[in-house]
């Protein structure tokens, strides 16, 4: 009794298509680069969720944009091609300065691939 379902389940795994596994090894001519940024942006006091969702929307828009030309930077002083890898943002809304403002602290990082140009 016990082969007919040993026997089933090599039937199964017979039919089954074999995996093929790449090995991905790392360029060694590449060289990466983390940058941090922060923007504070003074919140609009009152302002209803939508406008305060727009005033993160464009503080991320200069968190991409300053990614963005630090590629470029770093593309000139490295003689490199540069390629953005990854970029992650932060938002955080509280109260800031003496005047305990409300304020919205967006951070981001940029990691970068540089490889030289040929």
């Amino acid at each position: 009794m016990r082969l007919i379902p040993t026997a089933l389940a090599l039937l199964a795994f017979a039919g089954a298509a074999p995996a093929h596994a790449q090995v991905m090894l790392p360029r060694q001519d590449i060289t990466r680069v983390t940058m941090q940024i922060t923007i504070a942006t003074p919140a609009q006091s009152g302002a209803s969720s939508d406008e305060q969702l727009a005033t993160q929307s464009d503080a991320r828009k200069r968190i991409y944009t300053a990614i963005e030309n630090e590629c470029r930077v770093l593309a000139e002083v490295f003689k490199s091609d540069c390629r953005v890898a990854q970029v992650a943002t932060n938002t955080i809304m509280g109260p800031r300065g003496p005047q305990q403002l409300e304020t919205i602290n967006l951070h981001g990082n940029g990691t970068f691939e540089l490889v030289p140009r040929k």
